[in-house]
């Protein structure tokens, strides 16, 4: 699947320069390996060999977006001379969804086993009082369209386990939402699944941490969730600005010279289903663990550390590159394809799946490759 590029120009008087501000601080360096572990190590959990899966999501990104430019960095308040683009998923099936959840949860179970653990049945952590208290603070409709840090996002739950969200500060910078799509409100971050969290809610869960430790000295287990996050592919966007002085007189007879600044745009995508390093991970809350929650940076993307262990995907997964129809438009400033007041230049590219059964298949092997490397870390 080639990528999809739309131009487009305009010319402008000249106008004062915008100072593009200092960019923002680089992700943490990430150990290396296929895996590593977020502040944490294998040892924590030589307690038992149990494991009490209490939560499966699986957030499949439905938009990404790209900005260039002066004052890019921040998305709210674009300034003149801005380029931007953005890829959309808007119209997933959950159906689909749901069955690579559960298959990711089949998975992770027969993994978990093979890696020398015991699993607790699924309907004793469902009877538990405590698992009703984390759904009571956390909980999550089974499909919910919401969003992180990359853009909108799909929740996915497996149909046979309810899950729910951590604590906010256990995530970090990723855990706060952006839309360009339209799944969260501009401001709080509220998902507009009826029932769905908000980026407040999120703030709130900090009871999440001490029910998961109490679940894990209810059952003699270590509670696990597990997180799978797909990306949907990538997009790119270009601003180049020319400047053109001419010498002449005015009406008034005065010589004088007049600045022309030209500005062309371009934007493109391309649809390619991946796993996303860091934010894929495996969080183990232990019976001996901290029950005032962990916390991570919240000035940086880091990995998640919703757990007393939290082991993370540490390299991109990849599937292919046809998978996906594309579709695009793009416009500048004023006209209808790029409201007025939004960065100069506009392109919107739609995706939509043309392979559900090969989509399904390649997801479901890049997350069974991520629990093999996860899973190497913490074999017992």
């Amino acid at each position: 699947m080639k990528r999809l590029v739309w131009c487009a120009a305009l010319a402008a008087l000249s106008v004062p320069a915008v100072t593009s501000a200092k960019k923002d601080a680089a992700p943490a360096a990430a150990p290396a390996g296929p895996a590593g572990f977020a502040d944490s190590n294998a040892a924590l959990l030589a307690g038992t060999n149990r494991v009490a899966i209490s939560s499966v999501i699986v957030q499949f990104q439905a938009s990404t977006n790209a900005v260039d430019g002066p004052g890019a960095w921040f998305q709210m308040f674009k300034s003149r001379s801005t380029s931007e683009t953005v890829l959309g998923w808007p119209g997933a099936d959950p159906g689909l969804m749901t069955q690579i959840a559960d298959q990711a949860y089949a998975k992770l179970k027969a993994d978990l086993v093979a890696a020398g653990y015991e699993i607790v049945p699924e309907a004793q952590v469902k009877a538990s009082t405590h698992y009703a208290a984390l759904r009571s603070v956390g909980g999550i409709p089974a499909v919910t369209e919401f969003g992180n840090a990359a853009g909108d996002a799909y929740y996915v739950s497996p149909s046979s386990l309810p899950s729910y969200l951590p604590y906010a500060l256990e995530l970090g910078v990723f855990s706060v939402p952006k839309s360009f799509i339209g799944f969260t409100s501009a401001f709080g971050g509220k998902s507009r699944t009826p029932g769905g969290p908000s980026y407040i809610s999120l703030q709130n869960n900090w009871k999440v941490a001490g029910s998961e430790v109490a679940l894990a000295k209810e059952l003699n287990a270590h509670v696990l969730k597990a997180t799978y996050v797909v990306s949907l592919g990538t997009a790119t966007a270009t601003i180049k600005v020319s400047r053109d002085r001419t010498i002449g007189y005015d009406w008034g007879g005065n010589l004088g010279t007049q600045t022309t600044k030209t500005s062309a745009g371009s934007g493109e995508a391309m649809a390619q289903p991946g796993l996303m390093p860091e934010q894929t991970h495996l969080a183990f809350r232990t019976a001996t663990g901290n029950p005032k929650w962990q916390k991570v940076s919240l000035t940086k993307l880091a990995p998640p550390k919703d757990g007393d262990v939290s082991v993370f995907l540490n390299q991109p997964l990849a599937g292919s590159t046809d998978l996906f129809f594309l579709s695009g438009k793009g416009g500048q400033k004023g006209s209808f394809l790029a409201a007025p007041g939004g960065p100069d230049f506009k392109f919107k590219f739609t995706a939509s799946l043309k392979e559900s059964e090969r989509y399904k298949d390649e997801v479901g092997a890049m997350m069974a490759q991520a629990n093999q490397l996860m899973l190497a870390l913490v074999k017992r």
